[in-house]
């Protein structure tokens, strides 16, 4: 099936009708990042829902994909860095402490306007991996010195 061919709203149906299965919320996952960014509002918050209750039919039993961490890329594409945080604090609860994780969370963070959690998440994404994100240059940008 062709996935990147159907609509934002068509994509949702299929979902819907498959009563959110996971799996399908992963297979049409490219599609989705590729046009939810330009979908209206409340289109945007329908892409939430039906991803929310997929999310709550998923028992992970170790996949190869994180599918947490890719729904969380998907709010974020949306602009809905709340649920974003959601899913990759669900990823970080099951896959564990992942740089590019910690990394998106922070970025979440700062897009609410909470800089010291996104300080603090940067922080802990760079002590795992120092070529994760250029921190430095970030902070002495917002005025605070590196560490």
């Amino acid at each position: 099936m062709s996935y990147e061919s159907m609509t934002t709203g068509q994509l949702l149906s299929l979902i819907r009708l498959t009563r959110d299965v996971p799996r399908v919320v992963r297979d049409c996952l490219p599609a989705l990042m590729t046009k939810v960014e330009e979908s209206d509002a409340s289109l945007k918050k329908e892409v939430a829902t039906v991803v929310r209750r997929a999310w709550d039919n998923h028992y992970p039993i170790g996949e190869e994909r994180d599918l947490a961490f890719e729904l969380g890329l998907l709010m974020v594409w949306a602009g809905l860095h709340e649920e974003a945080l959601f899913y990759f604090n669900a990823s970080l609860a099951l896959s564990g402490a992942e740089p590019a994780t910690l990394w998106n969370v922070g970025m979440c963070h700062l897009a609410l306007g909470r800089f010291d959690e996104a300080v603090a998440r940067l922080r802990r994404a760079r002590e795992l991996d120092a070529d994760v994100i250029p921190l430095d240059a970030f902070l002495l940008n917002k005025g605070v010195r590196p560490r």
